[in-house]
């Protein structure tokens, strides 16, 4: 479905960091286009006779939630600096390279020289921060990251999440894209569904397992099936619309039957920002700091410089084991 209109008008001040040549328009609103993931993107572009004033997407095909911020961000990152080579969002390359793409075609009708433009703006360096201390570093923005930092916010610590992508969620939590599987959640209850309590679920998984002869830890899966209805109650509180049960395969399905994954990354993300939960993009957690044998921090590397975080519990959540081929073979 083609999105429409997501606009950035901007005022006439100049800021700090633009492109250093001076650029000369023609006045005018322009149109361009490029092809994105899905499809082209296209956007209306207006300028002065020496500032690109407004960006407007008008159209597109991109994924929802994977691409928002690309969308959002980079037409105001290039009237910001006035400048084409602002940053793309690992994650969302596709799109990413689409929006600029899409500009710079408009921009070839207001300009006969295009060139000033795809020179890097002479930003102001930005050093890395010094070492932070925390209660909670969190490592990776995925749903169980996420779920991680809200988790132990609530419970009053303070919590720094770190991600390698540009953005919340990149990862494999953007990409579910038929249900979450549970038991005995309000939805099941609602719907007078019988037999899919948390209980059957649980029983459901050991025969499931039993008889395809996978190895289990029954604890950890009769856990996972008894907690699972509780997790779909709290995201649906968070503004996830489920609204549908496929007993078969125990799945929790969005009312119009779309992707659940960006309904979830978007409702913890306004969690997140809602809470004021601290987190930095473009943050790779490349060594972890050990003392006396136990986890206390990490090394983080960023654009700007490597610099590191103490804190007094760490969290994994770097996605799960799809990259080591002998570990899909044993268990999928």
């Amino acid at each position: 479905m083609r999105k429409t209109l997501i606009a950035y008008a901007i005022g006439s001040l100049l800021v700090s960091g633009t492109a250093s040549a001076a650029m000369s328009y023609t006045p005018g609103t322009y149109f361009g286009e490029s092809i994105g993931r899905n499809g082209p993107v296209k956007v209306e572009v207006t300028v002065s006779s020496d500032r690109i004033k407004t960006i407007k997407i008008i159209a597109h095909n991109e994924s929802a939630g994977l691409s928002d911020a690309p969308l959002h961000k980079i037409p105001k990152a290039i009237i910001d600096q006035q400048s084409l080579a602002v940053d793309g969002y690992s994650g969302a390359t596709f799109s990413s390279k689409a929006v600029i793409g899409a500009v710079q075609n408009a921009l070839q009708k207001a300009t006969k020289d295009i060139k000033p433009l795809l020179v890097p703006p002479a930003l102001p360096p930005v050093k890395a921060p010094s070492g932070t201390n925390v209660d909670v570093l969190v490592i990776g923005s995925g749903i169980a990251g996420m779920v991680a930092g809200i988790t132990a916010a609530e419970q009053g610590a303070n919590v720094l999440i770190v991600e390698k992508q540009g953005m919340l969620g990149a990862g494999d939590s953007m990409n579910i894209s038929t249900g979450i599987t549970a038991g005995g959640s309000k939805l099941i209850k609602k719907l007078g569904i019988p037999n899919a309590s948390a209980e059957d679920y649980a029983t459901f998984l050991e025969k499931q397992a039993l008889n395809k002869k996978i190895p289990i830890n029954k604890l950890n899966v009769r856990t996972y099936a008894l907690r699972g209805g509780e997790l779909v109650d709290w995201l649906m509180d968070l503004g996830v619309p489920f609204g549908r049960f496929q007993k078969d395969k125990w799945f929790h399905i969005i009312n119009d039957g779309s992707a659940p994954g960006p309904h979830i990354v978007r409702a913890l993300i306004k969690k997140i920002n809602t809470d004021k939960i601290s987190y930095r993009l473009n943050s790779r957690a490349s060594d972890l700091i050990t003392h006396n044998g136990r986890v206390v921090g990490a090394r983080i590397t960023a654009k700007n410089g490597t610099y590191t975080v103490s804190a007094k519990a760490v969290v994994l959540a770097t996605g799960g084991f799809s990259a080591s081929q002998e570990l899909v073979a044993k268990y999928a």
